[in-house]
């Protein structure tokens, strides 16, 4: 990064960004989806690098991404923006400047870096909402051990554990208490956090999650991510734990009382308000730097293009030609009355695409507006 003028970097930014993207373009024909991710792995991780060091984006910045968007999907200049970020599911600039900021933030609050949590915690409290926890690590050093063992004597286990996860919100329980972690917390966190309620007075413990017995077995060779994990190696280093694996939901009695727990708990701490316990596996999952690719993108170029200007109300359809004076008659050919705009071609009986061409005429194409027709049914 150019140190010291943030406005040479961005234009420096835009410039390399703008050079990678004409690079692209003469490669030719591209599906929507290879654009998508040509432009969500390349070109918008060149534009925003250095991001975390400024808040906000320059105009020749936010332009580049737009037009990178409309490429996507084929969309006409001055269509609306938060209907082009919908149809190609990439994230609006200043939304993935602030995703990247704050997963920035989130590394360091996984880590054991005391220098910069300084920087770190002010831009955590700054995007998350009221009045979460922020527990830091210590750097808890030194060996450690647990015990997997297959579950073939239910009376051998001392204590059942479970984490619950529901309307975003999450929660972790053993038989007899629980504990609430809110929106800024993932699931297997809630697992996690379950075994180390357990382990507080107990050594044999059971849960229904693999992935994070073998999270928490890895741990004797891996550095903990969380406050969570960081706190399991404290107890692991006590003495060796034991953790065996039951089928959930399999009617075994006390994992079904850890499970009844964890979503009351969930209830209850929606209900009573209390704040969030943030994980940086939670931050990572409520700021997610783009959604997920729609399917729609899967089609062929026309057939999304086709989408694209019946969604934006921008494209060969009669209302948009007569608006930008190519033609004198906006009516639809199927009455030839009623202004053939997108919100008419939703429930047209007889254009598909937009063009002034018949159902009939469309299916016998190269089956693109098929797939249109269909969505528009």
């Amino acid at each position: 990064m150019i140190m010291g003028d943030k406005r040479k970097h961005q234009k420096y930014r835009a410039q390399k960004a703008r050079a990678a993207w004409e690079m692209v373009k003469r490669l030719g024909r591209l599906s929507a989806s290879g654009k998508r991710r040509i432009v969500t792995q390349q070109i918008l991780p060149i534009l925003t690098y250095g991001c975390e060091l400024y808040p906000e984006a320059s105009e020749q910045q936010r332009r580049l991404a737009t037009e990178c968007q409309r490429w996507v999907v084929g969309a006409y200049r001055g269509s609306d923006t938060e209907k082009v970020e919908a149809l190609t599911g990439i994230s609006g600039l200043d939304r993935l400047m602030m995703c990247k900021r704050i997963r920035w933030a989130a590394s360091i609050y996984g880590r054991h870096l005391p220098e910069l949590r300084e920087v770190a915690e002010p831009i955590l409290r700054e995007w998350i909402e009221g009045d979460a926890e922020l527990r830091w690590m210590k750097g808890v050093k030194g060996e450690r051990g647990v015990r997997v063992e297959e579950l073939r004597d239910i009376n051998r286990v001392e204590e059942w554990t479970d984490g619950s996860r529901m309307d975003g919100r999450a929660a972790a329980a053993t038989r007899t208490k629980g504990e609430y972690l809110g929106m800024m917390a993932t699931v297997a966190d809630a697992e996690e956090l379950g075994v180390l309620m357990a382990w507080e007075e107990n050594d044999i413990v059971a849960l229904d999650s693999k992935g994070v017995i073998q999270r928490i077995q890895s741990l004797a060779h891996q550095q903990p991510r969380s406050w969570i994990e960081e706190r399991l190696v404290e107890q692991m280093k006590e003495r060796t734990r034991t953790l065996m694996w039951v089928r959930g939901h399999d009617g075994v009695e006390g994992n079904e009382m850890a499970d009844r727990k964890a979503k009351e708990e969930v209830h209850r701490g929606e209900w009573m308000n209390k704040p969030d316990i943030v994980t940086p596996a939670g931050i990572r999952q409520a700021y997610r730097l783009h959604g997920k690719a729609p399917k729609h993108l899967s089609w062929s170029r026309w057939a999304v293009r086709g989408l694209t200007y019946m969604v934006t109300d921008k494209g060969p359809q009669a209302q948009w030609l007569k608006t930008i004076g190519k033609t004198d008659d906006a009516s639809c050919v199927c009455d030839g009355w009623t202004p053939q705009n997108a919100a008419h071609l939703y429930v047209c009986p007889w254009v598909g695409d937009g063009r002034g061409r018949t159902r009939k005429s469309i299916f016998e194409d190269e089956g693109w507006c098929e797939e249109v027709a269909r969505f528009l049914v």
